[in-house]
């Protein structure tokens, strides 16, 4: 999708709000459209800029966010073996796709292998890891 696409998606969305304005603005429209009849209803959707526009960008940025746990996986792991390989360590196999690829390791080198998760580290129950 050319940049500018997701940018018009991203825009669309956001004018929603996000978090609790989000949630804010979906209850004012549901208030608003409580009661009316079909033309008033176009008109509360219209002040919202609410189309086919706006569900067509969600769908969009759904299916490039369905797929963001592959992209950080695989410039993850790009990201480290320049600072993880020592000198003369020879790649002999890598699998940068998220998930099962097919492949037992994400990274085997002549001198070892490595697993990589990519989290974001919030303590609590994840301090056991």
């Amino acid at each position: 999708m050319p940049g500018d696409d997701l940018s018009q998606a991203v825009n669309a969305i956001a004018r929603l709000g996000a978090g609790a304005e989000l949630t804010t603005t979906i209850r004012a429209i549901e208030a608003s459209l409580t009661g009316k009849q079909r033309r008033a209803a176009e008109r509360t959707l219209a002040s919202h800029e609410i189309d086919e526009a706006v569900l067509g960008a969600a769908l969009k940025i759904k299916d490039l966010a369905g797929q963001i746990h592959v992209v950080i996986h695989a410039v993850g792991i790009l990201v480290v073996i320049p600072y993880i390989l020592a000198r003369d360590e020879r790649i002999e196999s890598l699998s940068l796709g998220a998930g099962n690829t097919g492949r037992e390791h994400d990274l085997v080198t002549d001198r070892r292998i490595a697993e990589f998760k990519f989290i974001q580290w919030r303590g609590g129950s994840e301090s056991i890891r």
